[in-house]
């Protein structure tokens, strides 16, 4: 059934939910709702409001939908998953029969906007790698499959010398072991073609193992500026089902060997094939963590007599022109100079050569008188 999702034209703001949560500015649309800085009137703290689109609310299958974001992680408490604090339809008001969730707010960046600026340090995608894959171990623990893993549900929040990251956006998350909620027509598929699993796309199956896929994935974006795999959606996810696992490596040299293994494990489109869990991603991240170090600074040359030369056949130019001139690691050597003995020698042999030379004349001219 398609339904239309705008947005209402005019913002809710000031408005109140659950006589508790001031909406405040409006910071962004989703597919299933809209955003809001709001207020909590309880704690005097900042919240983030997710108001479901109302043409939504109508709907029994996406209100569902909505609602099951906030049990599957209502009850995760880790440091990298966004905190759900409450769910509910508003009654009275201008927001009457408004679904909404509340959760914590998050000062930050998507990542997806994040790499615009293109790939990120090989350290720093390390860094966000470990979180993310912490918050998914914490996620898989109680049972649940994130199903949509992508830069765009990953916030990016700066405090300290790395970023920390929080995964948000369970909208299409779903229970291991089957779920009687599944809200799926059948053949559709939910996710984002770019990082969906081999498994989910040719046989309709997924576990925390397709999350691990799409981690993979989005490993593979951060070092390279660029998706596993590019073009129409269809053909995107066939390449997902059948064409070769990339690396990293195959677009950009400086990936260090550990974490290309990892990535191209990741990868694998065989589930069995690739890390059996989170927490096994995890541990090969911190055996391999690297910090950044500072950037040395390039050693000036010394202007010491002792001082090593240049080596030979190197040109300098001029700071007087653009003539370039050899530059010796020695002196030049002098031209060795001509024993006297041997100027002497030259000399009386030059004389000898003359006298005969005149006597031949002198013959010559003798016989034609």
């Amino acid at each position: 059934m398609a339904v239309d999702t705008g947005s209402d034209i005019a913002r809710p703001s000031g408005a109140l939910l659950a006589d508790r949560y001031r909406v405040g500015r409006h910071v962004g649309d989703g597919r299933m709702g809209e955003v809001y800085v709001g207020k909590d009137l309880e704690t005097n703290e900042r919240v983030a409001l997710k108001l479901l689109h109302r043409p939504l609310c109508s709907v029994e299958e996406q209100v569902a939908r909505f609602a099951r974001e906030f049990r599957l992680t209502s009850q995760i408490d880790h440091p990298n998953v966004v905190k759900m604090l409450a769910f509910g339809k508003q009654e009275t008001g201008p927001l009457e029969g408004r679904h909404y969730l509340v959760m914590e707010f998050l000062e930050g960046r998507a990542l997806d906007s994040v790499l615009e600026g293109g790939a990120l340090p090989v350290p720093t995608v390390a860094h966000i790698a470990r979180q993310v894959a912490g918050a998914l171990g914490a996620v898989h623990e109680q049972g649940v499959v994130h199903r949509d893993l992508k830069p765009a549900n990953i916030q990016v929040l700066r405090r300290g010398a790395l970023p920390e990251v929080k995964v948000m956006d369970f909208g299409l998350g779903r229970l291991q072991g089957g779920d009687s909620e599944e809200l799926t027509d059948i053949g559709v598929r939910l996710g984002t073609a770019e990082y969906m699993s081999p498994e989910y796309i040719a046989h309709h199956q997924l576990d925390h193992r397709s999350d691990l896929y799409a981690l993979g994935a989005v490993l593979f974006t951060l070092l390279t500026g660029r998706t596993p795999f590019i073009g129409r959606t269809m053909r995107i996810m066939q390449d997902h089902v059948s064409a070769p696992v990339p690396r990293p490596s195959d677009h950009q040299g400086r990936v260090p060997q550990w974490l290309d293994d990892l990535v191209h494990r990741l990868l694998s489109k065989d589930p069995n094939e690739r890390p059996q869990s989170a927490t096994e991603v995890v541990k090969v991240l911190a055996d391999n963590e690297e910090t950044p170090q500072p950037r040395k600074r390039r050693a000036r040359p010394s202007s010491s007599p002792s001082a090593a030369p240049p080596a030979a056949g190197v040109s300098s130019v001029s700071h007087l022109g653009n003539e370039r001139e050899p530059v010796y690691p020695e002196p030049r050597p002098a031209v060795p100079a001509t024993p006297v003995a041997v100027s002497v020698g030259l000399l009386v042999l030059a004389v000898i050569g003359m006298a005969v030379i005149g006597f031949l004349l002198g013959v010559a001219i003798l016989s034609f008188l």
